[in-house]
């Protein structure tokens, strides 16, 4: 049986599909901490529920930015994942430089959860060896 290899051009660039990663990481946080918010403000949620929310929101948005860059990428799974979280954890330390006055608490649990979200994006992509591919593999020219 012949596999065609047509180069189809819909990735991007590694740098690129990083920071479409941390913005959707970004874009994940904001979101869950304005729900996070809204529960709290019209009672549905105690306020003790805060430091829960705020392990569950990072650990979503690490996971979905790292799904996002290696969806985009499609390429160096394992360095384009770590990269991403890398980039959220940065972005996460100038934002509270800017905006909170340098006020540093709770970083290293923030990049622990934040590495454990990625590290479960790349131990899903780990694939056992499956054997050796018996195709032909047909290469298209342009």
């Amino acid at each position: 049986m012949i596999r065609n290899k047509k180069v189809t051009g819909t990735s991007k660039s590694i740098p690129m599909g990083i920071c479409i990663g941390a913005v959707t990481s970004l874009a994940v946080t904001l979101i869950g901490a304005l729900l996070t918010a809204w529960l709290i403000n019209f009672e549905k949620a105690g306020e003790n529920v805060i430091g829960y929310s705020a392990m569950i929101i990072l650990m979503l948005s690490s996971i979905l930015g790292s799904y996002v860059a290696q969806a985009v990428v499609k390429r160096q799974r394992q360095i384009v994942c770590a990269a991403t979280g890398t980039a959220y954890y940065l972005s996460l330390l100038a934002i509270s430089a800017l905006f909170f006055g340098g006020q540093y608490q709770g970083i290293g649990a923030t990049a622990l959860v934040i590495a454990a979200g990625v590290g479960v994006m790349i131990l899903m992509g780990l694939k056992g060896s499956t054997g050796h591919d018996k195709r032909i593999k047909k290469y298209g020219y342009g």
